[in-house]
């Protein structure tokens, strides 16, 4: 009798996996390229890896690096990028088969964890160009103007957008003049000249409300009987100031 063979092991031995050393295309002869490695998934989705000091993976549609990006077929163009513990999201309006890629990043993840809207965030379904927040700054000022004490008196700003607000402390170290300098920004200029009234929160001169010069890095100091406010020597303003800039 002819003895059964023992198919049990053979049934759990593992395959062995295919190892490929040139460029992958599926359903596709892969484009020329000089990535690393390519896999290329289609007529325009790609995969490619770049050997370098930090390696590179580029996820792309319609994209192809060859001496540089080029489009695979005449359409829109996109990329994702991970490099140096940074993930990069970028797009580029179409172009012609062949043609040389000019990207615009929208989002950069960076290696710290901080998210960058490069070119500004829209909320919702809006498209409107105006609607693009595309500023957000802190930082500090140093107010100027005559009396002044300048090593004495700090600013200190927060712009979202087209709005600034400053807190202002002001010591002088002579008689100071009603109109002021050093804003870090621009004022934009309305019917009055100005878009911007600021409110005094503590003082010990003539000072009682403050407000913008149009397009100027000014304001204007006055007084309660709207004339040029004024501090004397050692005297001091603390106030703040909400105001569009251009």
């Amino acid at each position: 009798m002819t003895k059964a063979r023992d198919l049990s092991l053979a049934a759990k031995a593992p395959l062995a996996s295919p190892t490929f050393t040139g460029n992958v295309g599926l359903g596709v002869t892969p484009e020329s390229t000089s990535a690393s490695k390519l896999l290329q998934l289609g007529t325009t989705g790609t995969l490619s890896w770049f050997d370098q000091g930090d390696d590179e993976l580029d996820i792309s549609i319609n994209s192809v690096h060859n001496s540089g990006y080029k489009y695979i077929t005449t359409n829109e163009a996109s990329l994702y990028t991970q490099y140096a513990g940074t993930h990069l999201f970028k797009v580029a309006a179409s172009g012609s088969e062949g043609a040389a890629i000019t990207w615009t990043t929208g989002l950069e993840v960076l290696a710290s964890g901080k998210a960058r809207a490069k070119n500004g965030l829209l909320f919702g379904t809006d498209s409107a160009v105006a609607n693009v927040l595309d500023d957000y700054e802190e930082g500090t000022f140093t107010p100027t103007g005559t009396g002044v004490n300048t090593s004495s008196s700090v600013g200190a700003y927060t712009k979202i957008g087209r709005v600034c607000h400053v807190q202002i402390w002001i010591e002088a170290n002579g008689n100071t003049a009603g109109h002021l300098g050093g804003l870090p920004f621009v004022s934009g200029v309305g019917s009055a000249n100005y878009l911007g009234v600021g409110s005094v929160g503590f003082q010990n001169g003539t000072v009682n409300s403050i407000m913008t010069t149009g397009n100027t890095g000014g304001f204007y100091m006055y007084a309660a009987n709207n004339s040029a406010g004024l501090l004397t020597n050692q005297q001091q303003l603390h106030c703040s100031l909400t105001y569009l800039t251009v």
